[in-house]
């Protein structure tokens, strides 16, 4: 299942108290958030071109079908698809965190936030998410109810 994920300025002008905008579009696939890594790219205004400078990123260390998956990126007005990769948060975070620059930090504030205020608002969408969701809750319960009763 994938799905976008969007926070709305006014969520996060209640949740951190800042006129956070949404700079990267999130999206859920497999109970994951993931962003393009030609977003991120664009954002953090690399001077390379994108091929060179994500695989030199991907040399840190990140793992494919872990930290990133390989996707096409269908560009239609020059009817052509491009390669792109959908970077998890962590991996986003930490190729931010390596540019070294006011952009790098700007991406991983964004994401630290992201990541703060989707666990917030995390709402099951199946009926066996929302089951999950109550069983965890009511073993929570019982495990206080537990340690007050001693």
């Amino acid at each position: 299942m994938l799905r976008h994920i969007s926070i709305s300025q006014n969520e996060q002008k209640s949740k951190q108290g800042n006129n956070m905008e949404e700079i990267f579009k999130v999206i859920e696939k497999e109970g994951q958030q993931k962003v393009s890594a030609r977003d991120l790219y664009k954002f953090l205004e690399s001077k390379e071109r994108f091929t060179v400078w994500i695989t030199r990123q991907f040399e840190y260390g990140f793992t494919e079908n872990v930290d990133y998956v390989g996707c096409i990126e269908i560009n239609t007005l020059a009817n052509q698809g491009l390669t792109d990769y959908a970077l998890t948060l962590d991996c986003a975070k930490h190729i931010s965190m390596m540019q070294k620059s006011d952009k790098g930090m700007q991406a991983r504030k964004y994401f630290i936030e992201f990541e703060k205020t989707y666990k917030n608002n995390l709402a099951p969408y199946t009926l066996v998410e929302a089951l999950q969701l109550a069983l965890n809750q009511a073993i929570l319960i019982e495990k206080r109810q537990n340690i007050l009763n001693g």
